[in-house]
């Protein structure tokens, strides 16, 4: 994170000896792009002040857009384009930072193939979404709704099962018991279920919506095809 521990090599600052994977490739002839959350600028030196030693254009991104910090509201966020504060006063109100961040970078892949066709480049996507806030679309929480009304004992039983059948985990792995410290979903009372149910459903809604905006840069990807040639 972006505070200091206390202990050796935690002071909370990337040092200069230390050079990112955005540096690395940039030296090695790629393009260099940050989409999203960026969490390893120091809280004394996230403002439009800086310094900006550690924020992605100085640490070797060519391109950064996104917002500074841990967390964020993903219907009205505070993003930066390359150190400047982006003015989102005209957003649509169906605004979602996922998708915002898909559609800056799938611009970004276009204007840089358009100017060299030949340049690899590198992405580092770092989305806010299973963060605090959880928020999704409305449509998309509505797709779960009732999906986890029987209660996380069960779900987690489901998706161990699940987990084996597609060979996720081998077949003798043994369920770990539920830790104490969650109480058992028979002794929550009948409101406590339902918020829980609908904590769950967004929380499933936005990592879905999540994944489907990503499976739009593979599908850009794929029709312009330069899929088989991109990890």
């Amino acid at each position: 994170g972006e505070l200091s521990m206390g202990f050796p090599g935690y002071t909370g600052d990337i040092p200069r000896s230390a050079a990112s994977i955005g540096k690395v490739l940039r030296y090695n002839g790629y393009n260099t792009a940050w989409f999203g959350k960026e969490h390893n600028v120091p809280h004394d030196q996230a403002s439009p002040a800086g310094p900006f030693d550690l924020w992605p254009n100085a640490m070797g991104f060519d391109y950064f857009y996104g917002f500074v910090g841990g967390a964020i509201n993903q219907f009205g966020p505070e993003l930066y384009r390359n150190g400047v504060h982006v003015d989102l006063s005209g957003k649509p109100d169906d605004y979602i930072l996922d998708r915002d961040l898909i559609d800056n970078a799938i611009n970004w892949i276009h204007t840089q193939k358009a100017a060299a066709p030949d340049k690899p480049f590198f992405i580092y996507f770092a989305t806010g979404t299973a963060h605090s806030p959880h928020q999704a679309p409305a449509d998309w929480i509505a797709r779960f709704t009732g999906r986890f009304d029987q209660g996380w004992d069960v779900v987690r039983e489901q998706i161990f099962a699940r987990q084996k059948a597609m060979g996720i985990i081998p077949a003798d792995a043994r369920l770990t018991p539920r830790p104490p410290q969650l109480p058992a979903w028979s002794s929550l009372t009948p409101d406590q279920r339902r918020v829980a149910a609908r904590m769950m459903e967004v929380y499933a809604a936005q990592l879905a919506h999540s994944d489907y905006q990503i499976g739009r840069v593979i599908d850009e990807l794929r029709r312009t095809g330069a899929l088989d040639k991109t990890l």
